[in-house]
């Protein structure tokens, strides 16, 4: 049997055949229907609602459950498999589902659409556009103002390390499409910071004009399955747990129903800010082979393959080679990273719905470190290499979770996930087995709120190497677009080190593993088609790993708003 899931409002009631139409698609009504939060006599036109059941005949489903849809308007949605693709010759796409034929306009499914489409954006569904050669050229972006205050990172209340700060930003977009298969999309981006207050300190303010995401697609070449992007782009899968940033790179994709491919070479060609000189020294010269398979296994389960080599060919100085200063590099890595991911969502008819994840990754490769002291030579300052290591690098790391859709009153959705990363058990060889993320990374995602947030801890923002993470959440959905989530971290590591690589500015004692707990709390409303606002608060709690600033308290409070346009 096929499940099917449609939502959307009642068009028709027939009582008498056991019957009633979301559209063209009929709900068949049986005693073995179940309803939640409303009663059969509920269902009147215009009512919206959600349908569960099993599609046997063309047209019509069988309903296994029904309950009431917040969500309000015309549209139509139908989650299900499609039995049937093809491409027309005006360039829409044609799907059959439930038996029923339905045309997707290319404006909807093409490939170059869907990459200016970020998850954290909210851009209008009409967006300005003015004719260019004949074609539409959609000018929009966005203006977001954001304000930050951290109390306490350094675990001491003695440590005068508070700070208040706040940033204006604009990102200014034009997507131009000027072939059926051709596209341009170009994106500036203007910020402003203000560290209104640092307790021990002094305010100031910087700002910057940065080049964005520019590039050209070419899609669907030939009439094939292959599309190849050049330009800065961006590099992002769902969680962000192995890469969500701009680089400057050449990627090709294939893509049909069920695989997907894509495989890109980057290398930074020019500095990110149109003041600056040169490439920042911490990505200047790393070239990177970035690549991901997915394949879809059955109707509600992937599987995913991650893999990325990097090699850094900066100058490598030597000890007492002078360097000038804010060109000095820490760290130079040469290394590789491959993992799988399997994802999925699991439908326990009356009881809810899951998602669930599985990540896992190994890494290795080669990591030089340098530490420089200050030197002044005729009177300026710069820097002296004055030590330089190398060590072999190997790790791994995984993270699993399942988040439960409920039936309960007021809707929680629960989500509990593990995560670990290894250490390093023997530090006194060449080999390093600490597990590294690929430093592209952000450790972002959404459960089932409007807001995406980081899923490690906004405050202490750990990356997975040494730690072990224990998460648990209980979101709320609220009014029309808006959500709460409360979230808990209880943080160990895997073995006991000096070193931490995280936020939290006290380093640990080298003798105890448990690092604390964090709560935090996001508060997304979306009611506006254009506004977005974020509250977010968070409170971390040192543990006997910090010695004698364990039991301390750290503080974040952040608030975001966005206007696009």
């Amino acid at each position: 049997p096929n499940k099917i899931t449609i939502n959307g409002c009642i068009s028709d009631v027939a009582f008498r055949d056991r019957k009633l139409f979301i559209g063209p698609a009929a709900i068949v009504l049986s005693k073995e229907t179940h309803f939640q939060d409303l009663q059969p006599e509920d269902l009147q036109p215009g009512k919206s609602i959600s349908v569960r059941g099993i599609f046997e005949n063309a047209g019509e489903l069988f309903a296994t459950s029904i309950e009431k849809e917040s969500s309000e308007g015309a549209a139509i949605e139908i989650i299900g498999e499609v039995s049937q693709s093809q491409s027309l010759k005006n360039g829409d796409l044609q799907l059959v589902i439930m038996g029923m034929p339905i045309t997707i306009p290319m404006a909807v499914y093409y490939r170059g659409t869907s990459l200016i489409r970020h998850p954290d954006d909210k851009r209008p569904e009409q967006q300005f556009t003015v004719p260019l050669f004949g074609k539409p050229l959609v000018i929009g972006g966005e203006i977001g103002s954001k304000s930050g205050f951290d109390g306490d990172f350094k675990l001491n209340r003695a440590e005068q390390d508070d700070k208040l700060d706040m940033e204006n930003a604009i990102e200014l977009e034009m997507f131009y499409r000027f072939s059926r298969n051709a596209s341009l999309f170009l994106e500036t981006k203007s910020n402003r910071e203000w560290l209104l207050y640092e307790e021990g300190g002094e305010s100031s303010v910087t700002s910057e004009v940065e080049r964005g995401e520019s590039w050209l697609l070419w899609g669907n070449i030939a009439g094939t399955p292959l599309s190849v992007q050049i330009g800065r782009q961006n590099f992002r899968e769902d969680r962000e747990w192995w890469w969500d940033r701009d680089l400057d790179a050449i990627r090709f994709y294939i893509a049909t129903r069920k695989f997907y491919l894509e495989m890109g070479l980057a290398r930074e060609i020019a500095p990110l800010a149109f003041n600056q000189r040169k490439i920042e020294p911490d990505k200047e010269k790393i070239t990177r082979v970035i690549s991901r398979m997915g394949l879809q296994f059955t109707r509600n389960h992937q599987f995913d393959l991650f893999f990325l080599a990097q090699h850094d060919y900066s100058d490598r100085p030597f000890i007492g080679n002078i360097i000038a200063a804010g060109r000095e590099d820490d760290i130079d890595a040469s290394m590789g990273w491959l993992g799988a991911r399997f994802s999925g969502d699991l439908d326990f008819e009356i009881v809810g719905d899951a998602e669930y994840w599985v990540d896992i990754a190994g890494m290795g490769g080669q990591v030089r470190n340098y530490e420089f002291d200050d030197v002044e030579i005729e009177d300026e300052e710069q820097l002296v290499v004055a030590e330089r290591s190398t060590a072999n690098a190997v790790g791994w790391a995984m993270d699993l979770g399942m988040s439960w859709q409920t039936p309960l009153p007021l809707s929680p959705t629960f989500t509990a996930s593990y995560a670990i990363g290894s250490g390093d058990d023997n530090p006194t060889d060449k080999w390093d087995r600490n597990f590294r993320q690929t430093g592209l990374h952000d450790n972002n995602n959404r459960y089932n709120g409007v807001d995406r947030f980081r899923y490690y801890g906004e405050l202490f923002r750990p990356e997975l190497s040494n730690i072990s993470i224990f998460s648990f959440s209980a979101g709320f959905p609220m009014l029309k677009s808006s959500s709460l989530e409360f979230l808990y971290h209880r943080y160990v590591q895997v073995v006991a080190s000096e070193e931490l690589a995280g936020k939290i500015k006290a380093d640990p004692n080298g003798i105890d593993r448990e690092l604390g707990w964090e709560l935090d709390a996001v508060f997304g409303i979306e009611e506006w088609k254009r506004l977005e606002l974020e509250v977010l608060g968070a409170i971390y709690r040192s543990g006997a790993a910090f010695g004698a600033n364990a039991n301390k308290l750290a503080y974040h409070v952040t608030f975001k708003m966005d206007f696009n346009f």
